[in-house]
């Protein structure tokens, strides 16, 4: 089950690098919610995420997109679908305050692309961060998409595209949160100009993903059906 998500999301990224999930603008600054204090990894040992700003930010754009799951105003306006309304009732419900881990990976610039044999040297020059970015916004929409087209579409409606002022963040960077529920929620950051950094962030639906017991274990993962030759390894946030 593992290699069959893995060669999903490599052959997904093959065939479309465009993303069409709705996205909430909003640039407003504001607090991390109180109980995001703390992150559980999958160490077991409470982490202080003020150590990680992007994971700190990362909770607080998944905690936007539980809202807008549970938010029957928001969902009435956004679709008229009942079937959604089980799957996100599903997501509402969870509590994504403290994931079971929190994994992360930086992404130079055509490092998405190339691990799934895609050479953005090949593109024109004014293009190439674009095409890059694509592959890599994409990853959410393609895992969803092996769950069926109501997942799809329901989980895109949670999905939230923001920015924020982070100093520091050179690289793409992919956090990956893993809950117990079934659901993760990927967050990837883009460095933009001037410390603005651009955040969409997606739930995914998939076990594999929510049963993973270690980083040795999503490492393994992607070392099985990448591009072994960019020595990609995500890191525990801890």
């Amino acid at each position: 089950m593992k290699k069959i998500l893995a060669l999903t999301l490599c052959s997904a990224l093959a065939l479309s690098v465009f993303s069409t999930g709705f996205k909430l603008n909003d640039n407003t600054e504001r607090e991390p919610v109180g109980d995001h204090a703390v992150i559980i990894t999958d160490n077991d040992k409470p982490v202080d995420y003020s150590k990680d700003p992007l994971a700190a930010k990362g909770l607080d754009v998944i905690a936007k997109m539980a809202m807008l799951a549970g938010s029957t105003e928001y969902l009435e306006a956004a679709s008229a679908n009942e079937d959604f309304s089980a799957i996100l009732s599903e997501i509402a419900s969870g509590d994504y305050s403290t994931p079971t881990a929190v994994y992360k990976i930086a992404l130079p610039e055509g490092t998405a692309s190339e691990a799934v044999g895609v050479i953005i040297e090949d593109f024109d020059e004014e293009i190439k961060s674009l095409v890059d970015d694509r592959f890599l916004s994409a990853i959410p929409s393609q895992i969803n998409g092996q769950e069926g087209v109501n997942t799809l579409a329901a989980l895109t409606l949670t999905s939230v595209g923001t920015a924020a002022a982070v100093e520091g963040v050179e690289d793409n960077q992919l956090y990956l949160f893993t809950y117990d529920n079934g659901y993760s929620a990927i967050v990837i950051f883009m460095p933009q100009e001037e410390n603005v950094v651009s955040i969409s962030a997606s739930f995914v639906k998939s076990d594999v993903l929510s049963n993973l017991a270690s980083v040795d274990e999503l490492n393994d993962l992607v070392k099985e059906n990448f591009n072994a030759e960019l020595d990609l390894e995500f890191e525990l946030v801890k």
